[in-house]
Parts: structure tokens; C-alpha cells; sequence
């Protein structure tokens, strides 16, 4: 074979290692959009008088965290929250909501005890997440709770839905001890294609 005929030949095969791939291979899909607007906070634990009581933060994946201003309970009592928050995702996508964390500040004696009661769900759908947790003294540290579905809950695809998340906090014992909710993060969407 000539030097000349090579010289075609390994400019051909250049040519064609080099060759951009189809557009749809190149392409990636894209994440999805997840936003989440709280729209009213109410209870002994979030006043509606104090419209701060509870802020919102949602990362880039879509984990949403609420933190709560001032959701103290002392020994004897509880105090309950319910955050009402709206939640929109891309067109073409469903999600649901993996599990539910909180993180509290509890100071216990020895026999005290608080537990804690998370509820969320769509509007008119049943139950997303329900969870009792105790716990008990003497403790005095941070608790960290996660609530899982037994079975996901997708959202319906193309709809923007209120989302209600509902924690209650009971502490038993004396007015000494006490219990703090600091948060609650519900964890990064599962998403599927409608």
C-alpha cells in the first residue's frame, strides 16, 4: 500500500474517532426543577402571630429542611407545629418524599422521658409519613430521628401540591426537663418519569 494510500486511511479513521457523538447521546437528562414555598406554620410550637417561627432552605437535589425558632416543651406538656408548604416539580416528572428527619435538643433526668410524633402527607392522600418515636433520661444531647414510608407515595405527575407536616413533641417529667425540635428535613425526592 502506498504512503500516500495509509496517509487517506489513518485521516479517515481521525476523522471518524473525532466525530461528535448523536445529539441524544450527548444530551443528559436534566434534573428536575423541586421547589418548595411554606405557605402557613401554626401551633403551640410555631405561632401563626410569629410568621418567622419557621424558615425554609432547599438545597440544589431537592432536600428541604424547616427550622423551627422557638419549638421548646418543658416537663409535663407538649407542643405541636404544622407547617402547610407547597411543592412543585418539572413538568413530566412524580416524586416522592424518601423520609422525614428531626433533630431535637433534649435535657432529661433519669425517669423523664419526650416523644416525638411526625405526620406528613399530601393534600387528599393518605398518610405520606407517620412515626412515634421516645426517648428517655437521663440524656442531655442531640436526637436525631428519621421517619420512613413503608411504601413511597408518589405525588400525581403535573401538579403542584400542598404538603403537611405535622410534628408534635410530649415531654414527661418535671418542668426542668426540656426538649427542643430544631428541625425537620425531609430528604432528597425519589423522582420518576410520568
Amino acid at each position: 500500500m502506498s504512503r500516500a494510500k495509509i496517509m487517506a486511511v489513518v485521516a479517515i479513521g481521525t476523522a471518524l474517532l473525532a466525530a461528535p457523538a448523536p445529539s441524544a447521546a450527548v444530551a443528559a437528562a436534566a434534573p428536575p426543577d423541586f421547589t418548595v414555598t411554606i405557605l402557613t406554620a401554626n401551633g403551640s410550637g410555631c405561632p401563626l402571630a410569629q410568621p418567622s417561627s419557621v424558615t425554609s432552605e432547599v438545597l440544589p437535589g431537592g432536600e428541604t429542611t424547616l427550622r423551627y425558632r422557638d419549638f421548646t416543651v418543658v416537663g409535663d406538656d407538649y407542643r405541636t407545629c404544622v407547617v402547610i408548604v407547597t411543592v412543585a416539580a418539572s413538568a413530566g416528572w412524580t416524586y416522592a418524599i424518601p423520609s422525614v428527619e428531626n433533630v431535637a435538643w433534649v435535657d432529661l433526668s433519669a425517669g423523664a422521658s419526650v416523644k416525638l410524633q411526625t405526620h406528613a402527607w399530601f393534600t387528599g392522600i393518605d398518610w405520606t409519613v407517620t412515626d412515634v418515636q421516645k426517648n428517655y433520661g437521663p440524656l442531655n444531647n442531640f436526637w436525631e430521628t428519621t421517619s420512613t414510608p413503608e411504601t413511597p407515595q408518589w405525588a400525581p405527575c403535573d401538579e403542584s401540591l400542598n404538603l403537611s407536616i405535622a410534628e408534635t413533641v410530649r415531654v414527661v417529667g418535671p418542668p426542668t426537663d426540656t426538649t427542643t425540635l430544631v428541625s425537620t428535613t425531609m430528604l432528597r425526592p425519589m423522582w420518576k418519569q410520568c
